[in-house]
């Protein structure tokens, strides 16, 4: 009688529905924007979407967060750059745009200090603006 422990399990980011397979090729990879960090997973169901904030390279047994300056959709596999007159800080979803009187010319910013006050004798009554009028 075979002992259990002999068999490797697929890692993670892995599953496979297979049995009596006699090699890792069997292990198939969680689709990119997924995540798994169980071993031994039998059914695509342990690959669960990388939350906002987050994405994922296929086999991913963690997504890792977006960069500041970058945002991701829920189950993203890409982190976008924020468009100029918008900000965000690591793990973001989404980028937040500059407030009225603030604009801001940076694409990929991080902070909302890139935003800039408009200069005396101008203004900006937009948000997320990308120059002061």
């Amino acid at each position: 009688q075979a002992n259990e422990s002999t068999c490797t399990a697929c890692g993670g980011g892995r599953y496979s529905s297979a049995t009596g397979a006699s090699g890792s090729e069997t292990c198939q990879a969680c689709r990119a924007s997924t995540n798994s960090s169980a071993t031994g997973a039998s059914s695509a169901n342990v690959c669960t979407p990388c939350t906002a904030g987050y994405s994922s390279a296929e086999a991913a047994s963690t997504c890792s967060a977006c960069d500041g300056g970058k945002y991701a959709d829920e189950g993203s596999n890409t982190c976008k750059i924020c468009s100029a007159g918008k900000w965000a800080t690591a793990g973001s979803g989404s980028c937040t745009s500059c407030g009225t009187g603030k604009y801001s010319a940076a694409t990929s910013a991080s902070a909302e200090s890139t935003c800039s006050s408009c200069a005396g004798g101008r203004y900006s009554s937009a948000t997320g603006a990308t120059a002061s009028e």
